[in-house]
């Protein structure tokens, strides 16, 4: 996937920004606007920005039979809206999310070690005014567990009509955020945090403020739309105990996370008698991923390192304190995101979970990871 062009998530916001333009050119932002002098409408846009690289790699896909066209005097029927700007990428996308074969693996997660070491984070951070919050501590899990297993970065694309995997040295990750629109109606923007793992924890929380202020204030620029290859999305926000959401192409991975509440056979029970079972909340995490490329026990050991981690494994909270200045001087010597010692990869598993940017055919019969 080349970072030169929006992600397929955001078509939709593109398209809105194109309209506004075209009603009022003053109404988004400079780099906006230069986008679509230059390039016009959104898709004529975003084949101008790719096509410098793909026409070095790819050669165009064989023509595809044309549809048939809708009868003329096909009737519409009476209340029906055409879906067109961001509810109109939405069709396109959702669309081309089918081609897409995937997988998912599910997790529970244990959330009173997550739910007390973030009460008492934000204790020691009171004074400072930053809070942290579920998906903060998550997402950086998630970015760390990345490091450790690599392969969850990798992305599927044709090659001259090849199939290649293609390695990312480092995860663009991207947080779904819900937002609302002039019209009062909600929407879904997918901002991007570029090179997260490089960030430090510190940094990558100050990104992720970032994005998401400028996601509710509509003050996202097109640099924040670009490349993402794993997002985070929440539904759990809204109640939902697990989802299974679509992975867009040129992503690796997507991840859900559920609420946060006791198991559903107990959740009719008093606090006391929760206590004295020993009952405490969970929370499902799910990994959606592309499975050309992608295998279900290195989605598993994904969730295991996330897991751990939030469970406080390899000194996870302490070195979150220590970055933010709220830790003891027994951590402080501790580097920030110091992964967990790992026995050296094997030739043959450094070609198959490796960072490294060049692509690996994908051939029939050939070892995992053959180049």
């Amino acid at each position: 996937m080349n970072g030169d062009k929006s992600d397929a998530l955001n078509d939709g916001f593109v398209q809105l920004m194109y309209e506004n333009w075209l009603a009022n050119p003053a109404s988004v932002g400079e780099e906006w606007q230069q986008l679509f002098r230059e390039g016009g409408a959104p898709g004529s846009a975003a084949t101008a920005a790719a096509a410098p690289v793909a026409a070095a790699t790819a050669t165009p896909p064989a023509p595809k039979p044309a549809a048939p066209k809708p009868a003329a005097n096909a009737d519409v029927p009476d209340g029906a809206a055409l879906m067109k700007g961001p509810d109109g990428g939405l069709v396109r996308n959702m669309n081309a999310s089918l081609t897409v074969p995937t997988a998912t693996t599910f997790r529970t997660i244990a959330m009173s070690t997550i739910d007390a070491k973030r009460k008492e984070l934000n204790a020691k951070l009171a004074s400072s005014g930053r809070k942290l919050s579920f998906t903060h501590l998550v997402a950086w899990a998630i970015i760390e567990a990345y490091v450790q297993v690599p392969v969850m970065g990798h992305v599927f694309e044709e090659i001259n009509n090849k199939p290649y995997r293609i390695p990312h040295e480092h995860v663009n990750f991207g947080l779904a955020v819900d937002v609302a629109k002039p019209d009062g109606t909600r929407g879904l923007m997918v901002p991007c945090v570029q090179a997260a793992d490089t960030l430090g924890a510190v940094g990558f929380f100050n990104a992720y403020d970032g994005i998401v202020e400028k996601a509710r204030t509509g003050k996202l620029g097109l640099e924040d739309m670009l490349g993402t290859t794993m997002t985070l999305t929440n539904p759990g926000g809204l109640g939902t105990i697990a989802s299974v959401p679509r992975l867009m192409k040129g992503q690796a991975a997507i991840i859900a996370t559920g609420a946060i509440n006791f198991p559903v056979e107990y959740q009719h029970l008093p606090k006391d008698k929760l206590a004295q079972l020993g009952v405490g909340k969970v929370m499902v995490m799910t990994s959606t991923y592309d499975h050309r490329v992608i295998q279900g026990a290195e989605s598993g050991r994904f969730l295991n390192v996330i897991d751990r981690l939030l469970q406080g494994d390899e000194g996870f909270y302490d070195r979150i304190a220590d970055a933010l200045g709220a830790g003891s001087a027994a951590t402080a010597a501790r580097p920030e995101a110091a992964p967990a010692p790992v026995e050296p990869p094997t030739e043959q598993q450094a070609a198959a979970n490796g960072h490294g940017p060049a692509p690996v055919l994908l051939e029939p019969g050939a070892a995992f990871g053959a180049r």
